[in-house]
């Protein structure tokens, strides 16, 4: 899977609507509760079936659907820790990194 800002179990949908396999390790990578496997795996077959027909767009577009769906229900502490951003200025500027 390909990493961007969307949410892992957006990424995991839309990955998955293309006809890439999903193991237990692409569920715990997106870190889907075990309540809501059944979900993200009933979705699939959906997906993939739209995908079938030529219409990727359609089938991307169902499984951010799916996907929104399913993190709705998700309780509001579920998804990555972050680390707060540092109030000074100069440790802000001090973690950002250039790209070269």
């Amino acid at each position: 899977m390909t990493t961007s800002n969307r949410h892992p179990i957006t990424q995991l949908l839309r990955w998955a609507a293309l006809g890439n396999t999903v193991k237990a390790t692409d569920l715990d990578e997106a870190d889907v509760p075990t309540g809501r496997r059944a979900d993200v795996l009933a979705a699939i077959p959906a997906l993939r079936a739209q995908h079938a027909t030529g219409d990727q767009k359609g089938a991307q577009d169902a499984a951010d659907t799916a996907a929104a769906r399913i993190i709705a229900t998700l309780p509001p502490d579920h998804g990555p820790r972050r680390e707060p951003l540092p109030d000074d200025p100069r440790a802000l500027a001090a973690r950002i990194v250039p790209s070269h």
